[in-house]
């Protein structure tokens, strides 16, 4: 059966720092719940009064009707689903790219010497800030959702597979071949 597992009995000192620690974290989670709800409470007073344009910005009492009456009749379950299904796909896809190219550029020292100024440059732009280019060039469907997914990943999975090759212990390539 179980056994009871007996603790040691600890000091006063202690339990008072227990006791603070937890308060401590009572009061940060209470802060933080507070400002989400202040944030909230803003933006829906701002665009009831008109301080911001709540066309552009609608306000969090039209999102949550919006998104009860789209749970209700299915769609927000299909629209997530779809989103799910382009995002990993992107995701998938510029992880093998990536791989592929990283494996390219470690068997290549010439070609990875030409493009690592051009992996680096890549690697520092905002990939997301591509977005709406991508989605003027491609059109707003699926193969933007799917081609902005594919950006995002596979840059960092070229200089993060590249980088984990490039560090791989010569003795063990050694004792592979």
């Amino acid at each position: 059966m179980w056994r009871e597992i007996k603790r040691p009995p600890i000091s006063a000192q202690q339990a008072a720092f227990l006791r603070r620690l937890k308060l401590r974290r009572y009061t940060i989670y209470t802060i933080q719940i507070l400002l989400l709800v202040g944030f909230f409470l803003l933006w829906e007073v701002a665009a009831r009064k008109g301080w911001v344009d709540a066309f552009l910005f609608s306000q969090p009492t039209e999102i949550w009707a919006t998104a009860v009456e789209m749970a209700e009749n299915g769609m927000l379950w299909k629209h997530i689903g779809v989103t799910l299904a382009e995002t990993v796909a992107g995701f998938v896809l510029g992880t093998i790219l990536g791989t592929l190219t990283a494996i390219l550029l470690w068997w290549n020292r010439m070609i990875s010497d030409v493009a690592e100024p051009y992996l680096v440059v890549l690697n520092a732009l905002p990939k997301t800030a591509l977005a709406p280019i991508i989605i003027v060039w491609l059109g707003n469907g699926k193969t933007s959702i799917i081609v902005v997914a594919l950006l995002t990943s596979v840059i960092v999975t070229i200089m993060t597979v590249l980088n984990g090759f490039l560090q791989t212990d010569e003795e063990k390539i050694k004792l592979i071949r």
